[in-house]
């Protein structure tokens, strides 16, 4: 029981974080733009953004949270039937548990997506969150291939981001313990005997560095992409009864002067 509680109130803290991030690129983006986007994060926006997550969109959040823990909760389950059926040589068992350990987590990865869009929705129309699950899951089905677009964009961009990150710390390390006397001299104290094994180290944080600026940028993202299909499909909606309204007024005169 504990470990469920625990694993809920870290995806509740990863959806307030989420939500705040979310709220800050929809402030940024239907402000007109004034300022750097970056400023929004060190400004009012973000706290703006945390008292109405924490007094206004809780209950959602916690919601979402449970949906997200529920989806983890099976996957774990799968999985651990999958290790039983592998330690019992079982293998007609092992292949269905495998087999549903790929669906719990497809499964998961959906409902990760859908609530993404979802605290979209909720910070921008205030719903609920199955209403916004609703209207995340329509937009995501009417842009399907801009969102593909994007999303395979942003899986090369993070690709590429963390590599970046990851062979540029190993290189920057690489000349430091290469070029300076104190790390390449055998007789300091403070020399570097295994070079490599500190090089992969670098490497691995500049990985872990990069891994959490590219997650918030590929909220933003996401982010920017709703705002903009939302405001197309409103510009829809608003010419659509600008026409009827106009054609109600042709009528309306057209019927008085007969």
């Amino acid at each position: 029981l504990y470990t469920i509680l625990f694993i809920w109130v870290m995806e509740l803290m990863h959806s307030i974080s989420q939500f705040v991030v979310i709220y800050v690129a929809e402030a940024w983006y239907f402000n007109g733009s004034k300022h750097s986007i970056f400023s929004c994060f060190v400004g009012s926006e973000m706290v703006k953004g945390y008292c109405d997550a924490m007094s206004y969109h809780l209950g959602s959040l916690i919601f979402g949270s449970f949906v997200l823990t529920f989806f983890r909760l099976v996957r774990y389950a799968v999985e651990a039937g999958t290790r039983a059926a592998k330690n019992s040589s079982n293998t007609v068992m092992y292949v269905l548990c495998c087999i549903c350990r790929c669906c719990a987590s497809c499964l998961e990865s959906l409902a990760r997506y859908i609530s993404r869009f979802a605290y979209m929705d909720v910070a921008m129309n205030s719903n609920g969150y199955c209403e916004a699950a609703l209207h995340a899951s329509q937009l995501i089905l009417s842009s399907s291939v801009g969102l593909a677009v994007l999303e395979s964009t942003l899986w090369l961009f993070t690709f590429c981001g963390t590599g970046g990150s990851a062979a540029a710390s190993g290189v920057v390390v690489w000349l430091l313990v290469t070029s300076l006397p104190k790390y390449s001299d055998p007789t300091s104290s403070t020399y570097v005997a295994d070079e490599q094994s500190v090089i992969l180290a670098a490497a691995i944080v500049g990985c872990l560095v990069a891994l959490p600026v590219l997650h918030v940028f590929d909220t933003v993202a996401d982010t920017m992409f709703y705002c903009n299909a939302t405001y197309e499909k409103r510009g829809k909606v608003q010419a659509a009864h600008e026409r009827q309204t106009l054609l109600f007024q042709v009528r309306t005169v057209l019927g008085d002067s007969v």
